[in-house]
């Protein structure tokens, strides 16, 4: 995933969605070229956004992403000792 940049530096979205596996509510957004997806700098994990449901995207699936070596690094540290996060709606984590 590379992130989507611009002339004023990266697109974030605060606020409207909470990260299902850390809770924190801003995120990167970043594409493959063909996809979207979300990333969390807190837990520095990937999210696809479909249909009302977020989706951790796997790490390994990100080729050429920018960001791949430092969520693998920071994946691996943070997941020791817990559980993968699990598909969550989106409607749970907002209000």
């Amino acid at each position: 995933m590379a992130p989507l940049d611009d002339a004023t530096g990266p697109h974030l979205l605060e606020g409207e969605l909470v990260c299902p596996r850390c809770g924190n509510d801003v995120f990167e957004a970043v594409t493959d070229g063909t996809e979207t997806h979300l990333l969390c700098h807190r837990c520095w994990t990937c999210w696809h956004v479909e249909l009302g449901y977020m989706a951790p995207v796997p790490v390994l699936t990100c080729p050429g992403c920018p960001h791949k070596e430092e969520c693998l690094r920071r994946r691996a540290t943070s997941e020791q000792g817990e559980a993968s996060p699990n598909r969550r709606s989106v409607s749970e984590h907002t209000s």
